[in-house]
């Protein structure tokens, strides 16, 4: 007899008995139906129970030993929450409760409960609710074992876990991609490469993360990686905020059993910030190449500048001294002219090529900056052509400045040039100067000073400069031309003079709409020691010596032959030396016997400066006055830029060297 005969509708006893007359045939067909059923339930995975409304059970099936280690008749009648853990006992009771409401549907929970041996099976329950059927009488409730597959699925779990917390930790970024290359999986660091949330990536194509223009190239190198594994591709990926990344890709796909792509993984390392310092260093590369490249040029026309100076000091001189001689107004003493003009403009060219070498020594003096505007004007309509107007507005009360000329030349010259190149079919230059001071710089980058400045402002109609251009304008090398057009060295050249005489440059353009350079020249203090904005003269009469001793050293003989010619003429004792040491050994066989040594800079056998040296050691209060073309030497160009060493530049006028002697001469207060 099954153990359901036993325990129907709230589990009461019922009896049969077999032998009663009329019922065999149809009680043993109950039988055997009861039987095959047993069997089943005997041989199910599943443990099946009925629960009454008072949660105990009114019948188990035989799998329960099977399952949980308990014999049937150990179960029924028992409260069905003691085998239920302790943790799951809420989650059971309301369960039940539900499941005993009328009308409810079927319910599925998970639950742990005590196997014989003192284990926990995690158990799946799907219920009825048959409390109102007559043949049952109670909640039906099969049961089954979950464990291993529980246990599976935490594994797999602690294993996605760990796989994700890996993935989500990994300094590269991560994509998942499916079969159609939609992204299916990011990770934290792929989202801040590309600084956007999960939800503007996941379900995107990947191509949709790179730059338009860019995505043929993207999708050749996708598709390589596709069929080369192993190996890496760069990537551009684009940021939200419009900027690129560039990332090192790495791409394995997956394939199914027929060998069909299923998807893929990329791992993506960012090497922006190495794209860019391999970018930099390729650009300073290049840069000290050029710097190479142009520090030989400048060498070069250092060297041709001293020799040129050199040439044009005998040929000026000896043009003075011949004009001398010459009746005024007659045709020899015009050509002597017309020699000693163009000389002085071949002058002008090797000062242009000394700052250019950076071999230029600043001989400032307070000088009418309008003066020096309308000198340089004069040639620049000659430089710019016919398409380029200029005009002049020099509207400033004050404009003496103490700089020095060439140096300011050479800067206007600079912006002319740049202006005329922005005006490639005509256009209009001018030059304004207007008086201002700090307020007016304010925010230019430049020395903050109390001081009064002169504002030189040169303004084109010309096509204006993009702000990134204006960032680097400045910069030495920097060029937006050819590099057979140009050197990047010209506004770079206005900058460094404007801060070497103390002042700053500021730009103020717009694309399309030409561009104004505001250069700022700090005010001479003492104006009257300017020439109250004369044009330079030459003295009507020249100096003249009463017998001072005068030691030459110049290894040039023409140059060293003029200067004692001139010196003798003019009433000094002229003694000369081609070297250091020829000076060295005549002071030493004659001491005392000089009032003042006359040296060039640069000699075969040192530099002028070290006579100085000598004569300090001698104790001989002798004073020098040293004079040159160029000179590349730092410490020399200290001294006579700050003035410690009286400085005559070649090429010089007799009037000129005459004039640096007398001063060089006199006794210092």
């Amino acid at each position: 007899m099954s153990h359901l005969d036993k325990t129907t509708g709230g589990g009461k006893q019922s009896s049969t008995d077999g032998a009663t007359t009329g019922l065999s045939p149809l009680l043993h067909g109950i039988r055997g139906a009861d039987t095959w059923f047993e069997a089943l339930l005997r041989h199910t995975c599943d443990v099946v129970y009925v629960l009454g409304e008072d949660m105990r059970v009114q019948y188990v099936s035989p799998s329960v030993e099977s399952v949980f280690g308990y014999r049937p008749e150990e179960v029924v009648g028992q409260d069905c929450m003691q085998y239920v853990h302790p943790d799951d006992v809420a989650l059971a009771r309301g369960a039940y409760e539900t499941l005993a409401t009328p009308g409810s549907e079927t319910r599925i929970e998970r639950l742990r409960i005590a196997a014989r041996d003192g284990s926990w099976k995690t158990i799946e329950l799907a219920g009825n609710n048959a409390l109102h059927d007559p043949a049952i009488g109670g909640v039906v409730v099969t049961a089954r074992d979950v464990t291993e597959r529980t246990r599976a699925e935490r594994a797999v779990e602690r294993s996605e876990g760990r796989y994700r917390r890996l993935v989500d930790n990994l300094n590269d970024g991560i994509l998942s991609l499916d079969a159609d290359h939609r992204i299916t999986l990011v990770n934290p660091r792929m989202l801040e490469m590309l600084d956007r949330a999960e939800g503007e990536v996941i379900g995107r194509p990947v191509l949709s993360l790179v730059p338009e223009d860019y995505r043929p190239e993207a999708d050749r190198a996708l598709r390589h990686l596709r069929n080369r594994p192993g190996t890496s591709q760069e990537l551009r990926f684009l940021r939200t905020d419009g900027a690129v990344i560039h990332a090192l890709v790495e791409k394995t796909a997956f394939t199914d059993g027929q060998g069909d792509y299923e998807g893929s993984i990329i791992s993506a390392r960012d090497i922006t910030a190495r794209k860019r310092a391999e970018e930099e260093n390729e650009r300073l590369r290049a840069q000290v190449e050029r710097a190479r490249r142009m520090e030989a040029v400048g060498r070069l026309a250092g060297g041709v500048a001293h020799d040129f100076n050199n040439l044009l000091t005998v040929l000026m001189g000896h043009a003075d001294m011949a004009i001398a001689e010459a009746a005024p107004g007659c045709s020899m003493h015009e050509h002597l002219a017309e020699i000693k003009e163009t000389a002085g403009r071949a002058a002008e060219l090797a000062g242009q090529l000394l700052i250019f070498s950076r071999r230029h020594e600043l001989c400032t003096e307070p000088l009418d900056c309008h003066e020096v505007i309308e000198d340089v004007t004069r040639m620049l309509r000659r430089v710019l052509g016919e398409d380029i107007s200029t005009a002049l507005e020099l509207d400033a009360d004050r404009s003496i400045v103490t700089a020095d000329r060439a140096s300011l030349e050479q800067m206007l010259v600079n912006l002319a040039v740049n202006a005329r190149d922005a005006m490639p079919t005509g256009g209009e230059l001018a030059i304004r100067t207007s008086n201002g001071g700090c307020d007016y710089a304010e925010g230019a980058g430049g020395p903050a000073r109390d001081s009064a400045c002169l504002i030189v402002s040169v303004t084109d109609t010309g096509t204006g400069i993009d702000a990134d251009t204006a960032e680097h304008i400045f910069e030495p090398f920097y060029t937006t031309k050819d590099e057979d057009e140009g050197t990047g060295l010209g506004l770079a050249l206005v900058f460094g003079v404007a801060k070497r005489h103390g002042g700053w440059v500021e730009l103020e353009t717009e694309r399309g709409a030409g561009s104004t350079f505001h250069v700022f020249l700090p005010l001479a203090s003492d104006e009257s020691d300017a020439r109250d904005g004369a044009p330079r003269r030459e003295p009507t009469g020249l100096p003249r010596g009463h017998g001072q001793a005068v030691l030459v050293v110049e290894d040039e003989m023409a140059v060293r032959e003029f200067i004692a010619e001139v010196l003798a003429e003019h009433g000094y004792q002229v003694s000369a030396a081609d070297s250091v040491a020829e000076a060295v050994g005549l002071f030493r066989e004659g001491p005392g016997s000089f009032d003042l040594v006359l040296s060039d800079v640069v000699l075969a056998d040192g530099h002028g400066t070290e006579i100085s040296d000598v004569l300090d050691l001698m104790r001989k209060e002798v004073p020098v006055l040293l004079t040159s073309g160029h000179t590349d030497r730092r410490s020399v160009l200290r001294l006579i830029e700050n003035g410690e060493v009286p400085f005559l530049r070649k090429p010089f006028t007799v009037a000129g060297l005459l004039t640096a002697v007398e001063d060089a001469l006199k006794p210092v207060s």
